[in-house]
């Protein structure tokens, strides 16, 4: 299971398409409700657990990927992708006999990779 998202009006092939499977979807979507809760209302949040065809209009896209990009560049991403995969790895440690435990892996090469997505999407239609 996974999550496809969709450009609206994509600017370019890099705007056409974005997928992640369940297992690297939720913690980028978790950082991107985190950093992006004053431009995105309460729909488009809860629009990222779900694979319904909610719309995220194309201002709100452009207002995020400026946001994520600021963070990637700033070192705040890296720092919680440091953060964040500490923790996961003492989750894993912790619950040895849990083979699911930990499977939510964060990166920044991810949230660059949806960045450039939103940039090139003209709107985003999660799916």
């Amino acid at each position: 299971m996974g999550y496809d998202v969709y450009g609206v009006k994509s600017k370019s092939e890099t705007g056409n398409y974005f997928r992640n499977n369940v297992w690297w979807w939720r913690p980028l979507w978790n950082y991107v409700c985190e950093n992006c809760e004053d431009i995105m209302n309460e729909d488009d949040m809860d629009a990222g657990c779900w694979n319904d065809g909610k719309r995220i209009v194309s201002g709100k896209c452009a207002d995020m990927a400026e946001r994520l990009q600021t963070l990637i560049d700033e070192g705040h991403c890296l720092r919680h992708e440091a953060k964040y995969e500490a923790e996961r790895e003492q989750i894993k440690k912790d619950n040895e006999d849990n083979e699911l435990a930990g499977c939510y892996p964060f990166s920044t090469e991810n949230v660059q990779s949806f960045v450039n997505f939103l940039r090139e999407s003209g709107g985003i239609e999660i799916c």
